[in-house]
C-alpha cells in the first residue's frame, strides 16, 4: 500500500523539463552600443562572447523545474492506497451506506468474519467529512446506524450483530439504500454491498434500481468452491390401515459439493426417540429420496425431526452449513370429518355407493360418513355435522329445509347432485332457491353422440387444485350422457364446463357457508366418471373438503413467517386468551388472542403475532374453563438458504446500476477503486494550486535578478 497514479502515462510530460535546461544553457550576453562623442579617452577592452554558458542562478532554475514536474504530476493524478491518510486528504464528502448480509447462507464457515472485516476496513477509509450508515439485510432490511460522522459507532454496532437464521433477498436492502441516498445532501454517494451473492436472493423481474450519480462497490465473500449437506424437504403422508391410522415420513437428502458424502446416518426421531435410521452415500452434487419405516397416529401432538450428520463427509469438504442438517415437523392427531349423505326416498341403497367408497379411503381427514333418507331428516340431524350430500333428492320440506338453510348460512357446507330422482319442482320454494340455482324442465340427452364430456375446469379453485400438475387425472376421458342445464345467478361461480357450453359445477356462496352443485349423478346412469376412479375419487374429496370449510394444519412454518394465533385455527384460542410462548431457545413471552382480523396493523396486535425468527419448535401454553393446555408448533429455514449458487456479481450491477455511475471492484483485496480513492483525495488539485505558488515566486525571483545580472553598458 503506497503511492500510486491513475494516469501515470503523462510522466512523459517530464521531458518538458529540457526546456528550462536549454534555456539556461543557450542564453547569450549581447553588447549594448552607447553612442558616445569621443573614445579618445576610454581605454579600449575588448568583448569576448562565450560559447559555453553555466548556470548562475539555480534557485530560479530549480523553481522552473519544480513548477513543470508538479503540472506532470498533477495530470497523473497521484493517490494514496493508506486509508488512514487518504481519509485525512479526502476533500470530497460521501454518503455512504453499508449494506451487510446477514441471511443463514453468511453463516457458512468464515463468511461472517470476513464481511465483518470488510466493512470495518470500509469504515477505515472514511474521510472525516464523510457520513455513512450500516444496514443489514435478510429477506427483510433493517437500519443499524444512520448517517453518522463516527466510524466508532458502527464498529460498535458491528461488534453485537451476527448472521440470522432467514433467507436472502436483496429488494429490500437496496430500497433503505435509495431512501437514505435521496435523504442524504452530501455530494457524492455510494452503496457498499457485502454479501456472497447467493443467486436465489435475487428476483429478476424485480425492478430496482440505484438513484442516479449513485456508486455501487460489491464486496464478495463467497468461496470458489461451496459444499453443504442438507435435508432439503420433507412430506408426510397418512395411511389407513385395519388397526390403526399411520403416517410416512419421506425425506431427501442433498449434497451440493464437488466431493462424494458417505455413510451419511439420516435420522427419525419422533417426541425426541429415535424410531428409525437410514445410512446412505451421495455423490458430488447430488440427492437421495427415501422413506422411513411407517409410524402410528397418536391421539395427542407429535412432535418430529429428521436429522443427518455429515461425519461421512471428506475432511476438506466438511459441512460448513449445519443449520440445515435437521428438520423439525408436527404430526397432528387422527382428523376426521362428519358427513350427512341425504338419499333419495325411492333411491335404491348402491346409489351412493360410490361416493361412499371414496370417501371411505381418505385419511386427512378422514371421512365418517352417515346416510339417511330425506323424509327421515330431522333438524337434530345436523348438528355436530361438518358437510352435507344431498344425492339425487327434492329440497327437504319443512323445519328439515329451513334448518338446512341455516346450516349454510352459519358457516356450513352442501355438495348437491342432481340426477333422474330430482326434478325442477322439488327445488322451487325460497329455502331451496337460497341454496342452489334453477335448471331447465328437461334433461339434455347426449346419448345419441355418445356422451359429452368436461371441457374446462378451473385448476386455480380448490377442488381441481390437486389436478393442475401433469399426469394428475384427466376428467376429459368421462363421459357425460345426461345432465341438467343450470342457469346460474348473480353471484354463482362455474367451476367447470361441458363442451356443450352448459355448466358442469357451480360454487354459490351462502352467508357463511359454501354450496356446489353438481347437475348430474354420481353413479354409472347417467355419466362413467365413477369408473374413472384416478379422478373421480379425489374430486369427491376434494369437493367434500371444500364445502366443509377444511384446511389441513400446518405440519411446519418457515423462519420469517409471521404466525397470528387466530389464524391459527386448528387451537381455536377465545378471544382475550393470555398464552405463553417459549421458543426454540427457551425464551419466553406472553401473547393475547385478539380475534382480529388478519392484516390490521395496530399496535396492540403484535401481541397476538409468533415471532418466528429460528429453527425449532415453539411451545404455545394457555388455560380456558379450568383446563390447562399445550400444543406445539414446527418451524425450519427456508431451504432455499441451502442452495449456494452464486449470482455472476456483474449481473446484480448491470441491473441495479443502469443509469447510475457503475460500480467498484468487488474483491476483498481491492474493496475501493482507484478512481474512488483518487476521487476523495483529489491530489491534483492542491499540485496545481503549487504550481501557481511556485510560478508566481519564479516571475518574481527572475524580475529581481533581472536589474543585477544586466552588463554594463560599453
Amino acid at each position: 500500500m503506497g503511492l500510486s497514479f491513475l494516469a501515470p502515462f503523462f510522466f512523459a510530460g517530464l521531458v518538458a523539463l529540457t526546456v528550462p535546461i536549454l534555456v539556461h544553457l543557450t542564453y547569450r550576453q549581447k553588447g549594448t552600443i552607447v553612442p558616445f562623442p569621443s573614445l579618445m579617452f576610454v581605454q579600449k577592452v575588448p568583448f569576448k562572447s562565450m560559447r559555453r554558458q553555466k548556470i548562475r542562478h539555480w534557485l530560479l532554475f530549480l523553481l522552473r523545474c519544480a513548477a513543470l514536474t508538479l503540472v506532470v504530476l498533477a495530470f497523473s493524478r497521484p493517490f494514496l492506497n493508506t486509508a488512514s491518510i487518504a481519509s485525512v486528504l479526502s476533500p470530497a464528502s460521501r454518503e455512504v451506506v453499508i449494506l451487510l448480509d446477514n441471511s443463514h447462507s453468511m453463516s457458512y464457515t468464515g463468511r461472517w468474519e470476513a464481511a465483518q472485516q470488510a466493512a470495518r476496513n470500509i469504515i477505515d477509509d472514511l474521510s472525516p467529512s464523510d457520513r455513512a450508515s450500516l444496514a443489514i439485510f435478510s429477506d427483510a432490511a433493517q437500519l443499524v446506524v444512520r448517517s453518522t460522522p463516527e466510524p466508532s459507532v458502527i464498529h460498535t454496532a458491528l461488534d453485537v450483530i451476527g448472521p440470522s437464521n432467514r433467507s436472502t433477498r436483496y429488494a429490500p436492502a437496496i430500497g433503505i439504500a435509495q431512501q437514505l441516498l435521496i435523504e442524504s445532501d452530501l455530494p457524492a454517494k455510494e452503496i457498499v454491498l457485502i454479501t456472497d451473492y447467493q443467486r436465489t436472493g435475487w428476483d429478476r423481474d424485480q425492478a430496482i434500481q440505484l438513484p442516479e450519480a449513485t456508486t455501487l462497490t460489491g464486496i464478495d465473500v463467497h468461496e470458489d468452491v461451496a459444499s453443504n449437506l442438507s435435508v432439503a424437504t420433507v412430506v408426510l403422508q397418512r395411511e389407513a390401515t385395519t388397526v390403526s391410522e399411520k403416517f410416512v415420513v419421506t425425506a431427501r437428502i442433498v449434497n451440493q459439493g464437488d466431493e462424494p458424502a458417505e455413510n451419511v446416518v439420516a435420522t427419525l426421531s419422533i417426541a425426541d426417540e429415535v424410531v428409525d435410521e437410514h445410512t446412505l452415500t451421495l455423490g458430488s452434487n447430488s440427492a437421495s429420496t427415501f422413506q422411513f419405516q411407517p409410524q402410528s397416529v397418536s391421539s395427542e401432538v407429535l412432535e418430529g425431526t429428521v436429522s443427518i450428520n455429515s461425519s461421512g463427509l471428506k475432511e476438506n469438504s466438511s459441512d460448513h452449513l449445519p443449520g440445515d442438517d435437521t428438520f423439525y415437523f408436527i404430526v397432528n392427531p387422527g382428523e376426521t370429518l362428519k358427513v350427512l349423505l341425504v338419499e333419495n326416498n325411492n333411491g335404491h341403497e348402491t346409489d351412493s355407493l360410490f361416493i361412499e367408497g371414496a370417501l371411505s379411503v381418505a385419511t386427512r381427514p378422514a371421512f365418517h360418513v352417515q346416510r339417511t333418507r330425506v323424509n327421515q331428516l330431522q333438524s337434530g340431524d345436523l348438528a355436530d355435522i361438518d358437510a352435507i350430500v344431498l344425492n339425487d333428492i327434492a329440497f327437504p320440506s319443512g323445519s328439515a329445509g329451513a334448518a338446512l338453510r341455516n346450516f349454510v348460512e352459519s358457516g356450513g357446507g352442501v355438495f348437491i347432485a342432481i340426477g333422474e330422482l330430482a326434478h325442477p319442482s322439488g327445488w322451487q320454494h325460497d329455502d331451496a332457491r337460497a341454496l342452489a340455482p334453477r335448471f331447465g324442465g328437461d334433461v339434455i340427452d347426449r346419448n345419441a353422440e355418445f356422451g359429452g364430456v368436461l371441457a374446462s375446469y378451473d385448476r386455480d379453485h380448490p377442488v381441481f387444485e390437486i389436478f393442475s400438475t401433469p399426469r394428475s387425472g384427466d376428467f376429459t376421458a368421462a363421459s357425460f350422457y345426461r345432465y341438467w342445464r343450470l342457469e346460474p345467478d348473480e353471484g354463482d361461480l362455474v367451476l367447470a364446463g361441458f363442451d356443450d357450453g352448459a355448466p358442469a359445477l357451480l360454487a354459490r356462496p351462502v352467508g357463511l357457508g359454501r354450496v356446489l352443485i353438481w347437475p348430474t349423478t354420481l353413479d354409472r346412469f347417467w355419466s362413467d366418471l365413477v369408473v374413472h376412479g384416478q379422478v373421480f375419487v379425489p374430486f369427491i374429496q376434494q369437493a367434500t373438503r371444500y364445502v366443509a370449510g377444511y384446511e389441513a394444519p400446518e405440519s411446519w412454518h418457515t423462519v420469517g413467517d409471521s404466525i397470528r394465533l387466530v389464524a391459527l385455527d386448528e387451537l381455536q384460542f377465545p378471544e382475550g386468551t393470555a398464552v405463553e410462548l417459549v421458543t426454540p431457545g427457551g425464551n419466553r413471552m406472553d401473547l393475547i388472542a385478539t380475534g382480529m382480523a388478519p392484516g390490521a396493523t395496530i399496535t396492540r396486535e403484535t401481541s397476538d403475532r409468533i415471532p418466528v425468527d429460528d429453527p425449532g419448535f415453539y411451545t404455545l401454553r394457555w388455560s380456558d374453563d379450568g383446563s390447562d393446555y399445550t400444543r406445539t408448533v414446527a418451524a425450519n429455514l427456508d431451504r432455499m438458504e441451502s442452495d449456494l449458487s452464486k449470482l455472476d456479481p456483474e449481473e446484480l450491477t448491470a441491473a441495479l446500476t443502469y443509469g447510475a455511475i457503475g460500480s467498484g471492484d468487488r474483491s476483498l483485496a481491492n474493496q475501493v477503486a482507484p478512481e474512488s480513492r483518487e476521487a476523495r483525495q483529489a491530489w491534483w488539485w492542491y499540485l496545481l494550486v503549487l504550481v501557481f505558488v511556485l510560478l508566481a515566486a519564479e516571475t518574481a525571483l527572475s524580475n529581481y535578478l533581472s536589474p543585477r545580472s544586466a552588463p554594463s553598458p560599453t
